[in-house]
């Protein structure tokens, strides 16, 4: 059998199904693999359209993913151009269709008169050899018995050929052999009984198990465990939903750790022991500060610390921590005034502090109302020499308290204001107004002020 292989999934070009008449001549096998990959477990059938009729259904045999059409001599009965497609079906319902083929039957000589017998001819010819042989066996016996016997025999000769009979001698005996020609072919007979069903044949293997699976995104592929090819993956998800109601409100949480509940307006949270997360509300402080402690006595009063400011009489009782005995401090840690040793004077010179320069004293600078000193470490009015404590008081007294300018001008305007001759630093350089500035003046060096330098510094 001629088998003819097509992939279902594809067209095909015109098929033929062989000549008139032809009973199981061709095979045509469809390889349906790729869509019972994609359709596990489905039917497959043909239905055929020959090129006289109505269509019919036809059974194929289904292995290995090939669909097998038997061409029977019913699918060849007419000649001419016909059709066939591939039906798959699932749990009942088609679940798809292949391309149509077109297929062609080749027309068959069909005999319309009656054929000679080629049985008369030799018939004749057998009569005339015979006749000639009986003439000879008379002659032979009117011979006196020339001849003790005769022998005969025939054998078939190839249909259309001419009928032979041959006389011999075999044996001192005559031998005829007949050559007889074999009939024309007959018509083709009825179609017979069905014969009986034949016996199931060996279990098949397992199927192919395919298995899907979808992606988050919604896409859509298969798996399977036969190696087979798997189907084109596709997505599979919808458009985005509307925006569902709102849902009730839920039940209260619970309190979070750390977090006791209660309190009240105003109140604040607290430590309440050294355990994680042990907290308490307590009330806060009337005016933010509960205590301030200076050298182990409390400056509070009302919620507000009190810090003693150094000045020209108190230069301040500040504890400054870190700083040790010898930096114009005392043994206490503390700004003192005591100043021992410091020889302010050259010998030869006069009038070594005028007005307006500056003098540092305990980190704090000074500007001078009149000038101090002169040519010798006398004990006159402005001499300047070996001061204990009750001399600096009166040479601070003598000088003038100006302004204490502890604090930094950062913008270009006076934080505050300044007298004549007071002192400021200003972009990281000390200067002194030679004018008036008043709060929120300008501050312009050159115009209003002048930078200065530092004339003289009391250390201990």
């Amino acid at each position: 059998m001629e088998i003819i292989r097509i992939n279902a999934a594809r067209s095909a070009p015109l098929i033929t199904l062989g000549i008139q008449g032809e009973n199981e001549v061709i095979g045509i096998a469809f390889d349906v693999s790729e869509y019972l990959a994609r359709w596990p477990g489905a039917s497959v059938g043909l239905v055929v359209t020959p090129p006289q009729g109505d269509a019919y259904p036809k059974t194929v045999t289904v292995s290995n993913g090939v669909a097998t059409w038997v061409v029977t001599s019913g699918d060849t009965a007419y000649p001419g151009l016909g059709k066939c497609q591939l039906v798959l079906t699932q749990n009942g319902t088609i679940v798809k269709k292949s391309p149509k083929y077109e297929t062609r039957i080749i027309e068959a000589l069909t005999a319309t008169g009656e054929a000679p017998s080629p049985v008369t001819d030799w018939i004749t010819d057998a009569q005339t050899e015979l006749g000639n042989v009986q003439a000879a066996i008379v002659d032979a016996e009117a011979a006196a018995g020339a001849i003790d016997d005769l022998t005969v025999a025939a054998s078939g000769l190839a249909a259309g050929a001419n009928p032979t009979a041959t006389v011999s001698e075999v044996s001192g005996h005559k031998h005829i052999a007949f050559g007889i020609p074999a009939g024309a072919k007959g018509d083709t007979g009825a179609t017979g009984a069905q014969g009986p069903a034949g016996q199931d044949g060996a279990a098949g293997a397992d199927g192919t198990t395919f298995t899907p699976s979808v992606a988050a995104n919604g896409d859509l592929s298969w798996s399977n465990d036969g190696g087979k090819q798997n189907p084109a993956t596709v997505n599979i998800k919808g458009p985005q939903g509307e925006t569902g109601p709102t849902g009730p409100q839920g039940p209260s949480g619970q309190d979070g750790v750390g977090v006791p509940a209660g309190g009240t307006d105003g109140q604040i949270l607290t430590k309440d022991g050294s355990t994680d997360y042990a907290t308490k509300w307590a009330n806060a402080p009337a005016n933010g500060v509960n205590d301030v402690q200076v050298n182990g006595t409390s400056v509070v009063s009302g919620g507000v610390a009190n810090v003693p400011v150094a000045s020209a009489n108190n230069p301040g009782a500040v504890k400054v921590n870190g700083v040790t005995k010898g930096v114009a401090i005392d043994d206490k840690g503390t700004l003192g005034i005591t100043v021992a040793g410091a020889n302010l004077v050259k010998q030869g010179t006069s009038a070594i502090y005028p007005v307006g320069p500056n003098l540092q004293h305990a980190s704090v600078f000074y500007g001078l109302a009149k000038a101090a000193g002169d040519t010798t470490q006398s004990s006159s009015s402005n001499a300047v020499g070996t001061y204990t404590e009750t001399a600096i008081d009166k040479i601070l007294t003598m000088l003038g308290v100006f302004d204490l300018i502890a604090n930094h001008e950062t913008g270009v305007v006076a934080s505050r204001a300044y007298a004549q001759g007071g002192c400021f630093i200003y972009s990281g350089k000390l200067y002194r107004a030679t004018t008036a500035i008043s709060i929120s003046d300008a501050i312009i060096p050159g115009t209003n002020c002048e930078q200065t330098t530092l004339m003289a510094e009391i250390t201990r």
